[in-house]
């Protein structure tokens, strides 16, 4: 479904180990596996009120300091504002590859 970006939510807290994180990183891979065109993958998560940016490229993960979603709602609305309307390059999409769309042979 080429997802231009990854956000889970939990309401436990954040840690390496948990759900969220293995289930970001999973995702992640699975995109960068259907997308090969991919520089880097966003990902998102709020756990606890707390939202971190997560940044992946194929060498690893780099995450941001969390903030409090609710104490700091202009740095959530900016975010979400450049996830919904930044050019594709901004998200991570490669400029240099050009994908067309497949279509199936037709079969009279």
């Amino acid at each position: 479904m080429s997802p231009k970006v990854i956000a889970e939510y939990s309401s436990q807290g954040w840690t390496p180990s948990t759900r969220l994180a293995k289930t970001l990183h999973t995702k992640v891979y699975l995109v960068f596996l259907d997308q090969p065109w991919r520089r880097v993958v966003l990902g998102m998560s709020i756990a606890k009120q707390q939202m971190r940016m997560h940044f992946y490229n194929h060498s690893g993960c780099s995450i941001s300091p969390p903030f409090d979603v609710h104490s700091d709602p202009a740095a959530f609305v900016a975010i979400l504002a450049a996830v919904m309307f930044g050019s594709r390059p901004c998200i991570g999409f490669d400029p240099t590859v050009t994908v067309k769309p497949v279509y199936p042979l037709r079969v009279s």
